[in-house]
């Protein structure tokens, strides 16, 4: 009765904000090394001389943590989703 009427994935699973993170996670893989690279090195610097050490890593690691989230979204909805459509033409490959 229970595996008919019962869908076993946990809750957390049905979140909408994890199932966004999950459709950007690609995009985020890819760009995070370069966000980190830029706020770790200059930004940083600046931030350090006017902020401090602790506020100015603070500041830096949200600024990474969103741009790299808002590029992510960018290059997801620029170009993964163009490509995501072609999946349609080369299903019969995956079946066997």
């Amino acid at each position: 009765y229970l595996i008919v009427t019962r869908d076993f994935r946990p809750w957390w699973l049905h979140n909408r904000a994890l199932t966004t993170l999950g459709r950007y996670s690609y995009g985020m893989y890819l760009i995070h090394i370069a966000v980190i690279e830029f706020f770790q090195g200059p930004v940083l610097g600046a931030f350090k001389a006017v902020l401090g050490y602790n506020l100015a890593s603070l500041l830096s690691g949200l600024a990474t943590i969103l741009l790299t989230l808002a590029l992510a979204a960018l290059s997801y909805h620029l170009f993964e989703v163009r490509f995501l459509k072609l999946k349609r033409h080369f299903s019969s490959m995956n079946r066997a």
